[in-house]
């Protein structure tokens, strides 16, 4: 259901009305970790830090349309944007849109899958975002601790057997690995899940056997992408 597309695809005939998104690969890829683990159809998913809203759409049009996706996120101002590209995609029916801190909210429901793309350095989308190059190292020190607070956070809201999925768009082990690590030994009942990915370079490139993956600019195409799913056991 995705297309390579180079050029100024936004002004291409289909946007306005709501035909497709634009989205990199690496944000198709974090929706379809998620949506994959999933029965088509029915279900309950948590997009917690879901602006500009581009992986809850992903994620609502990859279940075909039935599920019912949560889309919340800590800033106000943002929520607008979520609201109007859901509206443009005619997705207002599959989406509720909610302000939240992720690291605190408590939904009064427990949900099939649970999306943590989480705030984090940006390292992964320099190409795109270049003044991120001007952020000070020592500004990222906190980030683990903030990241570690949504993930656990999130993870009580999972169903016994649902799905959890961490993402970022940054190479750095100190988010990406050594918090989904610190996570899984502090609660046992999740576990990773392997996963593959169907687009861009051969299955072997794009199979995520033991649950995580990078995915690198000069390799695959994409920003860069960290991608954990991790299955609820009980």
């Amino acid at each position: 259901g995705a297309r390579l597309y180079d050029g100024a695809a936004a002004r291409a005939p289909g946007f306005d009305s709501g035909r497709w998104l634009v989205a990199d690969p690496g944000a198709y890829a974090a929706a379809f970790a998620l949506a994959s683990a999933l029965p088509r159809g029915e279900a309950q998913i948590w997009d917690a830090c879901a602006a500009p809203g581009g992986k809850a759409f992903l994620t609502a049009m990859l279940m075909g349309g039935r599920a019912r996706v949560l889309a919340s996120d800590v800033s106000a101002k943002k929520l607008e944007t979520i609201r109007a590209g859901a509206r443009r995609l005619g997705l207002e029916g599959l989406l509720e849109v909610r302000q939240a801190d992720a690291s605190a909210f408590q939904p009064d429901r427990l949900f099939d899958a649970v999306l943590c793309d989480v705030p984090c350095s940006g390292l992964g989308s320099l190409a795109n975002k270049p003044d991120i190059r001007y952020k000070k190292p020592e500004s990222f020190a906190r980030l683990p601790r903030v990241q570690r607070a949504i993930l656990d956070n999130a993870a009580r809201a999972v169903k016994p057997g649902g799905v959890l999925v961490y993402a970022t768009c940054t190479f750095r082990r100190a988010e990406n690995e050594e918090v989904t690590a610190g996570f899984l030994a502090d609660h046992p009942a999740f576990a990773r899940e392997g996963f593959d990915l169907p687009f861009h370079g051969s299955p072997e490139a794009l199979r995520a056997g033991g649950g995580e993956m990078t995915l690198w600019p000069h390799v695959h195409g994409t920003d860069g992408f960290y991608l954990c799913r991790m299955r609820r056991m009980s």
